[in-house]
Order: C-alpha cells, then structure tokens, then sequence
C-alpha cells in the first residue's frame, strides 16, 4: 500500500467524523449493543485507525460515544484506555533506549501537572453537564477535531 500523506489522512478521519455526528443528528437514540465482542471489535478498530491516521483520542472518543455511556463510564474508559496505552509506549521507548534530555525532564514536570489540572477542570464542566446533554458534548468536540483536521490538517 502507498504511503498517504498525513493531511489526506486527517481529512478522510474528518469526513468519517462528520458523518458519524450527522448521523447522530438523525438518529439520536442509535447506540451499538454493549457486549464484549463489540466492545472488542471496538477497540480493534480504533487501535487500526489510530495506527493509520496517527490519531487516537478522537477515534476513541468517537467509538465510546457510539455506546452512549454515562458520562462517568465514559470519561474512566477513555482515561484507562488513554493511561495503558501511554504506559506502554513509555515503556516502549525505555526498553529501546530512549533516554530523556533535561530539557525533556523540565516538560514532563510541567505536562504532569497540566494534565492533572486539565482532567480536574473537565470534571468541574462534565459534573455541569446532564447526562441527557453529554453526548451532544461529546459530537460537539468530534466537530471541532474533525473541523481542524479538514483546515489545518
């Protein structure tokens, strides 16, 4: 298979996304079957995607909002999935001898914090929003990733 530039990738990823929201748009109440094997099939696929398009959060987000979980299930599966899948890349990356420089040291002692500091606010705001409206969070930040992805891909 050729090698496709990375800013066709994201505008195919974005298309996909819009058309997954609009078919929300329609069909609010549609939701995949929660079972072990669509959840498996689930995470097949986005590892695929995100292996492909090089993006994973987005595709994980969308996949998820495909379940219509509560909000609360839906924000711990997302940050244990997010939390493995770091673990072993850093892993990944010690085992194959990746050492940090100082200056790679300064920025995880301030990514750190900033990623706990930015899960707390998104709790404060997911804690706002009803259950009812969750969803309609969830498409409305699919939107702007798929709309960056088709601009500033």
């Amino acid at each position: 298979m050729p090698d496709l530039p990375t800013e066709i990738l994201l505008r195919v990823l974005a298309v996909f996304i819009l058309t997954y929201i609009a078919y929300l748009w329609y069909n609010p109440e549609w939701q995949l079957p929660k079972t072990r094997t669509t959840a498996v099939a689930g995470g097949a696929v986005t590892g695929a995607t995100a292996a492909v398009f090089g993006v994973q959060g987005a595709v994980r987000a969308l996949f998820l909002s495909a379940f219509d979980l509560p909000k609360e299930v839906f924000i711990f599966t997302a940050g244990a999935i997010g939390m493995a899948i770091d673990i072993a890349r850093i892993g990944g990356y010690l085992r194959s001898g990746t050492e940090l420089t100082d200056t790679l040291w300064i920025a995880v002692a301030i990514a750190v914090p900033a990623a706990l500091l930015g899960s707390w606010i998104g709790r404060k705001i997911v804690d706002r929003v009803p259950q009812k409206h969750f969803r309609t969070l969830i498409a409305v930040a699919l939107f702007a990733i798929a709309i960056r992805y088709l601009i500033w891909a």
